[in-house]
């Protein structure tokens, strides 16, 4: 039975669940070695989305998802966000979040964000999330919920030390966030709808299962392809709770449910991208093509497949339609899906998907038209700076996906007369794509920038920057409040009127009442009371001083490699 499309008054909630780092052949729905039963129960429910794309690269991928927009034109394409970036998803992007609340909805992200954590501004809670909990950046531990030595787990915005395996507490976040929105209506006995992206760090690095899962797969080798099935279990698990939580709030029926990866498996790590070739960070289908589900009862037929192209650029004008919400002003590259969905699956108009990423190697482009494809691969040269970037040889390829789905043929070397107009056009249409880029140069660092330290929790901001800042302190006295010019004094004082222009103004900024006291407090951070300085200046003839066992803050500058004036 052809599904029909619920009017937008009957708005969905939205349940999106994100994998990272799946493999293409893992789950059991797809003949994989992983226990997955309640996603082969949505897969028989629902709709296959067989050629769903994502990008080859975590941060891209979410950006593309959220904002329905290629990463190329915000640049944020080739790259994941590093530990030491201070950009992210830039704010003038409008994102589904966002969107879903002015038609609304309740938001939350729970789990991986990876858009931004070196400013507030970038942070979900500033997005449109209501309620934000998991990690701000990615490849945390997942017992002890730290990346490195700093903590990278947090509610709202408040870090949160807690004990648990990091797929079953997002699991159970999300099962009890559900419930806490059903349990609150806000017009009659309706809860109100809610968008949540449950976005799981697993199967991604470190490699860490429950040892009580893992040890369902005795058998298997090598350890880490052990230990990676085991954690893709896991994830099955948290997904049969939130599910779980969905029917126990009586939402079934009314909710539109996703599933899908944000890159192709990684095969280093254990990965099975089973006949696609290649994997996480390359243009290769093994590193774009992703496994995609999609359960809408009443709205979606059940047990199909839809074997067009189709991918998270899709996902916000669909889901925007289904929820009645507006679309972002900017031009989207994505389109929607819901009458296909509808249909079961369709052959729609082929059109250009462009993909582009930096892996340890090479530098990868490529654009996908319907069954073709022409992906582009330069190799990376590492300058004595510890920075690898493009240069030399482009190595190309013209595939028919149709004919050759694992492509092994490159058709410029087997039928190169007849596939010199074909390469041509795509070339023109890759060459296009590729200059909207707008962002940082793409290159690969073997090392953290000069003076840069990690912070003691990554929800912490404004992060420290890139290189260490000199300072200059001017101070000036017995000046009067009103006597300088951005003040509205009579007295010139353009020099100091650039600073207060160019920087911020304190207009409620406290010193002592005397001058000794002043200095004192501004080189210690010590209320002068403690140390013997609060009544007057030092007259010339006393002997009293800063006491000399209270460091200053030249000398800690000192000690940090700084050379100190005064």
């Amino acid at each position: 039975m052809v599904g029909s499309l619920p009017s937008f008054h009957e708005q969905p909630n939205i349940l999106l669940f994100v994998t990272d780092d799946l493999g293409a052949a893992d789950l059991g729905f797809r003949g994989g070695e992983a226990r997955t039963p309640n996603l082969d129960q949505m897969a028989a429910e629902g709709l296959r989305l067989d050629r769903f794309y994502s990008q080859p690269l975590c941060s891209p991928t979410r950006a593309a998802l959220l904002t329905g927009r290629s990463p190329v034109r915000y640049g944020l394409q080739y790259r994941p966000l590093r530990p030491w970036d201070r950009r992210g998803l830039p704010t003038e992007e409008q994102i589904l979040p966002e969107l879903l609340k002015q038609a609304g909805y309740r938001t939350a992200v729970i789990g991986k964000w990876h858009l931004g954590h070196g400013l507030p501004e970038h942070h979900p809670n500033q997005r449109g999330v209501d309620h934000f909990y998991g990690m701000l950046t990615g490849a945390a531990d997942y017992w002890t919920h730290r990346r490195g030595q700093a903590l990278d787990w947090q509610r709202n915005g408040a870090p949160v030390e807690e004990e648990g395996y990091a797929t079953a507490l997002l699991g159970a976040e999300a099962a009890r966030w559900i419930g806490e929105v059903a349990a609150t209506p806000e017009s009659g006995d309706r809860p109100p709808p809610y968008f949540l992206m449950l976005a799981f760090s697993a199967p991604h690095t470190p490699l860490q299962a429950p040892p009580e899962i893992e040890a369902d797969y005795a058998g298997v080798e090598p350890p880490r392809r052990r230990t990676y099935l085991a954690m893709v279990d896991a994830m099955d698990r948290a997904v049969g709770e939130v599910l779980d939580a969905v029917d126990r709030s009586g939402g079934r029926q009314r909710t539109l449910v996703l599933f899908l990866n944000d890159n192709g498996g990684a095969r280093r790590e254990g990965a099975d991208n089973g006949e696609l070739r290649g994997g996480k960070g390359t243009c290769f289908e093994g590193g774009i093509r992703v496994p995609a589900l999609v359960r809408w009862p009443g709205a979606v037929p059940s047990g199909g497949s839809d074997s067009a192209p189709s991918g998270v650029l899709d996902l916000l004008p669909t889901l925007a339609r289904a929820a009645g919400a507006p679309l972002p002003a900017a031009e989207l590259d994505g389109v929607d899906l819901l009458p296909r969905w509808a249909a079961g699956g369709r052959d729609p108009e082929p059109r250009p998907l462009y993909f582009g990423a930096l892996d340890e190697r090479f530098l990868s482009q490529a654009v996908l038209e319907g069954d073709w494809k022409l992906l582009r691969r330069q190799p990376l040269v590492l300058g004595e700076d510890g920075v690898a970037r493009p240069a030399g040889p482009v190595e190309e390829w013209l595939l028919d996906l149709a004919t050759d789905p694992a492509e092994r043929v490159n058709l410029l070397e087997s039928e190169p007369a007849t596939s010199a107009a074909r390469r041509d056009r795509m070339g023109r249409q890759l060459d296009d794509w590729a200059g909207l880029y707008d962002g940082p140069a793409p290159e690969i660092r073997a090392d953290p920038p000069e003076g840069w330290e990690p912070p003691a929790d990554w929800g912490s901001v404004p992060r420290a920057p890139a290189k260490r800042p000199s300072f200059v302190v001017l101070v000036a006295d017995d000046l009067g409040w009103g006597d300088v010019g951005y003040q509205g004094g009579d007295i010139p004082t353009p020099s100091i009127d650039r600073i207060a222009a160019e920087g911020v103004r304190f207009d409620r900024f406290q010193t002592f009442a005397l001058c000794t006291p002043t200095r004192a407090a501004l080189l210690t951070g010590v209320d002068p009371v403690r140390l013997g300085l609060a009544e007057s200046p030092l007259r010339p003839w006393e002997d009293d001083g800063l006491p000399a066992d209270a460091p200053t803050l030249a000398e800690l500058l000192g000690a940090a490699g700084y050379d100190t004036a005064c």
